[in-house]
């Protein structure tokens, strides 16, 4: 699969109205990559963010590795940030 842009989304976790998807999954840089660039939109309480990472193809070697990978990395960066909107009234 490396060498083309990776059009699916999926969802990776939703618990308590919280959500994390795969929005971004492609070769990474685009002339001569040398990994993946993995995106996730995150939300909860009708509040979205969004982050990505670079996972190069040395850390992982299928698009699989890459988003768990990259879940590893970003992972406490997004819970926190889930945590904020969440104490946030979805009224305002």
């Amino acid at each position: 699969m490396i060498g083309q842009i990776f059009s699916f989304l999926f969802i990776i976790y939703i618990q308590m109205g919280k959500e994390i998807k795969v929005s971004k999954l492609c070769p990474y840089p685009t002339e001569e990559p040398t990994g993946f660039a993995v995106g996730f939109t995150f939300g909860v309480n009708g509040r979205t963010g969004y982050i990505d990472t670079a996972v190069s193809y040395d850390e992982a070697t299928t698009d699989e590795e890459a988003v768990q990978i990259a879940l590893q990395k970003l992972g406490e960066s997004i819970n926190s940030q889930l945590d904020i909107m969440a104490s946030k009234s979805p009224l305002i």
